[in-house]
């Protein structure tokens, strides 16, 4: 098969934004978060845009199946699967101790007063204690973190590595709708 520079250059660029988007995910800042996420939405819409004009056995067929898989699986499936897991730790892991002297003050409140149950309200009562609650369970909160979100980053980096090499070699994938 031959494969010319123009297939190459769509797929390499289609390989470049997902590398763009991966790292924008891992800075620690919602308008990153939010932009990575419009990205990859818009990616793999294109993918099945670019994959729908190709014809099945050509370059950009396979490797646009391949880039779909990996998206659908670290953004929709792969996540459930990790977070599942995450909050099973942080659940019985979670020391509730400092929390408990704004709780409930809240409850009284909210049993006296129901229809005052809205989200200002009762964060004015928790908040004198959201502090220490952050700070006595913050290493919860960061192997919770990591159980969740590690496991989708090096999956991605895998995919992307294996994709970018063979559209670099000018090679196709041998299984593009593995997960692996």
């Amino acid at each position: 098969m031959t494969i010319t520079d123009q297939e190459q250059n769509k797929v390499a660029l289609m390989y470049g934004a997902l590398w763009a988007c991966l790292i924008l995910v891992c800075i620690p800042s919602i308008s990153f978060a939010i932009v990575a996420s419009v990205l990859f939405l818009i990616l793999i819409i294109t993918a099945y845009i670019v994959k729908r004009k190709s014809e099945d056995s050509n370059f950009i067929h396979n490797h646009m199946q391949y880039i779909i898989k990996t998206v659908w699986f670290s953004i929709f499936i792969f996540p459930v699967v990790t977070i599942t897991i995450a909050t099973l730790y942080m659940m019985p892991n979670i020391d509730n101790t400092s929390i408990m002297p704004c709780a409930q003050p809240l409850a009284d409140h909210l049993l006296a007063n129901p229809d005052q149950a809205d989200m200002q309200t009762m964060y004015g009562y928790i908040a004198p204690c959201m502090n220490d609650f952050m700070i006595g369970n913050k290493q919860v909160f960061l192997i919770a973190t990591i159980i969740a979100g590690l496991p989708i980053l090096i999956y991605m980096t895998y995919r992307l590595m294996k994709g970018t090499m063979l559209t670099l070699q000018s090679k196709i994938h041998a299984n593009p709708k593995s997960w692996l």
